[in-house]
């Protein structure tokens, strides 16, 4: 399945978020290769990673919507097809790139954690931003 996204810059450094997703475009598809368990070990150590790193970026995803046809399907799309997938499968979606890794997580403590609130609340006073998903870009390790 295809979800078209957009990623909405939070914290970290902006460019090295362009420069994990290298050549990326609209129409050069990531694909989620691998899951990551939402466990407390597991976000230990990406902590641990993020903490360590001086080269991170966290970004929002949310759906891409072209027309304004296409809202509810695409939103409809990200929370049936992708967020209920990973909240079933209890983990975080990752992505390899050629220049980094991508997480992918579902809405969830450890995601909620790692953004500023006020940064969220005005955000999604958009409807297309109420369905979203949080992404962390590192180095690969």
């Amino acid at each position: 399945m295809t979800l078209k996204v957009r990623l909405l810059y939070l914290t970290g450094s902006f460019a090295f978020g362009q420069y994990v997703l290298g050549d990326a475009s609209a129409s050069t598809p990531l694909q989620v290769t691998q899951r990551m368990s939402l466990d407390p070990a597991q976000f230990e150590r990406l902590n641990a990673r993020l903490r360590m790193e001086a080269d991170v970026s966290i970004a929002l995803v949310a759906p891409f919507i072209e027309k304004p046809e296409d809202l509810q399907s695409q939103i409809g799309l990200m929370r049936d097809q992708f967020i209920q997938y990973f909240h079933d499968k209890n983990a975080a979606g990752i992505v390899n790139t050629p220049n980094g890794m991508l997480y992918l997580f579902p809405p969830c403590d450890f995601a909620h954690g790692l953004i500023n609130p006020s940064l969220i609340a005005p955000i999604q006073a958009h409807d297309e931003l109420k369905v979203y998903m949080v992404a962390v870009l590192v180095r690969k390790a």
